[in-house]
């Protein structure tokens, strides 16, 4: 695809029906063991990693060319504690800092486009992680959390 060129794709989703998704794409990315087509969804307005195996068929490529969008990042910090912090590996464009205020901890920075799936790692390592900023991000992953924990404070029948 050429830059700015907009696609006409069939787009099967895992837990909703199939639709039809107006894209500009950006590049195609190895995330988690699958290949995803990134670009911005014209219709919705928003980001979007599509799951190549769930793209169908036909393709169209637009005529049309709108301007073209920039994925924009966002730098967060979090903290690891010990005793995943001697092992933390750390991705493309993360940097690690000792943390200051807990002995064994460190601090990793690092810039990211897709809010979803920084989350999603960052819960796979437990106890062991915490947002440090920016504040609207950390209070998004608290809320989650906070939902998260509803689930094993029910009364069993």
């Amino acid at each position: 695809c050429q830059h700015g060129q907009q696609l006409k794709i069939p787009y099967a989703p895992l837990k909703s029906l199939p639709r039809i998704i107006w894209l500009e794409p950006l590049e195609l990315s190895w995330i988690e063991g699958y290949w995803y087509l990134i670009g911005y969804d014209l219709e919705k307005k928003e980001w979007k990693e599509l799951r190549l195996e769930r793209i169908g068929s036909p393709i169209e490529q637009l005529p049309i060319k709108r301007q073209s969008f920039k994925r924009t990042t966002q730098k967060v910090t979090f903290r690891v504690y010990l005793p995943l912090a001697q092992g933390y590996t750390l991705r493309p464009g993360e940097k690690m800092t000792l943390d200051p205020d807990i002995q064994g901890a460190i601090q990793v920075t690092g810039s990211y486009a897709s809010e979803f799936r920084l989350c999603q790692r960052l819960l796979r390592y437990d106890q062991y992680i915490e947002i440090l900023s920016p504040l609207p991000l950390r209070q998004r992953m608290e809320k989650k959390l906070k939902e998260m924990l509803k689930h094993y404070h029910t009364k069993k029948a």
